[in-house]
């Protein structure tokens, strides 16, 4: 039996601050009430916007959550979605979530 979980995202306030507003569902979704401005304030991002799942993780462990970070490649979460050759992922929407990054 495949279990789900509920997940809240709040809207993204801009472009390059998807990392901070996942983690923030994921912080809601264990009853951690932090505010998305806090963690994006507090997240830091790179230069040209964008976060990496380093830097996700290491808010996680401030705020005393465990967290592994896994690295993986589009190739792989294609065929994790049963996309089978390159040309069919051409043709596959396949969701994408940042796949580097397990909060418990």
């Amino acid at each position: 039996m495949e279990a789900r979980l509920q997940f809240d995202i709040l809207p993204q306030p801009d472009d390059t601050t998807c990392g901070p507003t996942c983690l923030h569902a994921i912080y809601r979704y264990f009853g951690d009430e932090i505010p998305l401005s806090q963690v994006i304030r507090e997240v830091p991002s790179l230069c040209g916007g964008g976060t990496l799942g380093v830097m996700l993780g290491s808010h996680a462990l401030a705020r005393g959550y465990k967290a592994s970070l896994y690295t993986s490649t589009v190739t792989v979460l294609s065929r994790a979605a049963g996309v089978k050759t390159r040309r069919e992922a051409a043709r596959t929407r396949v969701p994408m979530v940042d796949p580097g990054l397990f909060v418990a």
